[in-house]
């Protein structure tokens, strides 16, 4: 059962948001970033803030509730307490946190038709349910894209407002729907850089190369892919993986080759590589991990997935490789004495486009309207 908290006790005339969202972990990775940059955004609007969490289903409850058509942790118990809220409560909006939470949105339509609801798009879910289900044809996959499938229209139908993360993705709710987002809203994070006070010296001449991110298909499929058709022809580099249960699904079988699981402070990690390489081939939305990387400073050579959505010049922060020869070249070739220019430049862009506080503004400003 999802519970419900009061985080904004301020005198305000505005009324109350309801905000709707699985359960933020304190280890937020992914999604769960956004939806906690989302939350703290809305604390800042003036508004009284009430939050409802969507606890995280044992598995037979969660196939249960994709065969009855939720998606996205919820389930009938929860539009029971959701429904009771509104009903008793004086909320002027609904920010819902996942376009996979339609069901919701249509029950408090139906109640409280005078709420305005807003439905935060993380991606365009009907087109990445569709690419997970063609590498995992599993019967669950098969449920989740149907119930994805029914809430994602469900979504688009009864949200008054729209917010999507960047232009491709409003560019497919448009081919799937219909209909344009209202509003782009950027990942972004709190600027948590710090100076490194000590600079390490290097302990091998190989160039140090990392990748940081959970073990999601997009992440997996991606840095396997990069293992068994780049890592064999760059013999003068180690690769370190970083990311909650990557431990479980690489296996070291050299010394070049450093598998870590959930690491909790990634700065000295960061500081410490040569490279940020993120060969991401599937996914949707943006990638957190890439607005991580330049938060702290780091090169990056990524595919045009990973970069889809930044507002950048890929040449200028490191490059853009669309296969395993690229890569490979752009690797062999990689001059560490334009390191610093490319820190610069990754810096520069993260603080002035994808810094949290460049954005807060605009968004109240929307959310006001």
């Amino acid at each position: 059962m999802g519970k419900t908290y009061q985080f904004n006790t301020k005198v305000t005339t505005k009324g109350i948001i309801l905000y709707i969202s699985p359960s933020i972990s304190t280890d937020a990775v992914g999604g769960d970033i956004v939806n906690k940059r989302n939350l703290d955004f809305l604390k800042e609007t003036g508004y009284i803030v009430h939050t409802y969490s969507l606890s995280k289903k044992k598995r037979f409850q969660t196939l249960l509730n994709l065969t009855s058509g939720y998606a996205g942790e919820c389930g009938s118990s929860d539009i029971t307490n959701i429904l009771n809220i509104v009903k008793g409560t004086n909320i002027k909006k609904l920010f819902i946190s996942s376009s996979k939470l339609g069901l919701i949105a249509r029950t408090v339509k139906k109640v409280r038709p005078d709420i305005e609801i807003i439905t935060f798009f993380h991606n365009i879910e009907i087109d990445y349910s569709k690419q997970e289900y063609q590498i995992n044809k599993s019967v669950k996959n098969y449920l989740i894209l149907k119930a994805v499938q029914k809430n994602e229209r469900l979504s688009v139908e009864c949200s008054d407002k729209i917010i999507c993360l960047n232009e491709r993705d409003n560019n497919l709710l448009k081919k799937y729907y219909q209909r344009k987002c209202d509003y782009l809203l950027p990942i972004s994070f709190d600027d948590q850089y710090k100076s490194a006070s000590t600079v390490r010296e290097k302990t091998t001449d190989k160039l140090s190369l990392l990748f940081v991110g959970s073990d999601f298909y997009g992440n997996t499929e991606g840095l396997k892919w990069f293992i068994i058709n780049v890592f064999p022809h760059t013999p003068d580099t180690k690769l370190i993986i970083i990311g909650k249960g990557m431990d479980k699904v690489f296996t070291p079988d050299n010394d070049r080759l450093i598998v870590k699981g959930y690491v909790k402070d990634l700065q000295a990690y960061y500081n410490d590589c040569d490279i940020v390489v993120l060969p991401i081939k599937s996914g949707g939305g943006m990638k957190t991990k890439t607005a991580e990387a330049m938060m702290y400073g780091c090169p990056i050579i990524g595919t045009e997935e990973a970069f889809e959505g930044y507002d950048l010049e890929p040449l200028k922060i490191g490059a853009e490789c669309k296969d395993a020869k690229e890569f490979i070249s752009t690797i062999s070739n990689w001059d560490n004495n334009k390191k610093e220019e490319y820190s610069k430049y990754s810096r520069s862009v993260f603080l002035s486009k994808y810094n949290s506080k460049s954005l807060l503004t605009d968004f109240i400003n929307f959310i006001n309207k």
